[in-house]
């Protein structure tokens, strides 16, 4: 693969990440996460943005504009007895042991995999993308060090 990217005229720089590389640390000290908070966050949509999606959540979305006119009182009482669609996302906290902070958000991630981090260094997980949303976290960690 690196040749072909060669011979297209772009230079290959390979990267090796050992705990030993200077990236790891913050001031001669390995850097380590050393908690992770939570924050499950559920966002409801404004009653003006909720206007303009009535016809979006499963009411009259499932009709054509000609039946939707016909039975439009219907609908509309259909969707003002109904809940608002929420955003439901989590935000992370990420600590490391030198008092710097990595804010991400994203996707809920289940405890058992989150303790899985702790007296790991962000760097370790450079592109990677099964860390979800702790990804974000974790680059603005590593632009803070």
């Amino acid at each position: 693969m690196s040749d072909a990217i060669r011979r297209m005229g772009y230079t290959v720089n390979r990267m090796s990440l050992t705990e030993s590389d200077k990236r790891f640390h913050y001031q001669g000290k390995k850097v380590k996460i050393t908690q992770i908070e939570r924050m499950r966050v559920e966002i409801p949509y404004l009653e003006q943005v909720r206007q303009h999606l009535q016809r979006g959540w499963n009411l009259g979305n499932r009709a054509t504009d000609e039946d939707f006119q016909a039975n439009e009182s219907e609908y509309l009482r259909q969707w003002h007895l109904s809940e608002p669609p929420i955003v439901r996302t989590s935000i992370y906290l990420v600590h490391i042991d030198e008092g710097l902070v990595g804010v991400g958000e994203g996707a809920d991630i289940p405890e058992s995999k989150l303790v899985g981090y702790l007296g790991k260094s962000p760097f370790e997980f450079i592109m990677d993308d099964k860390v979800g949303a702790l990804q974000i976290a974790f680059y603005d960690l590593m632009g803070q060090v």
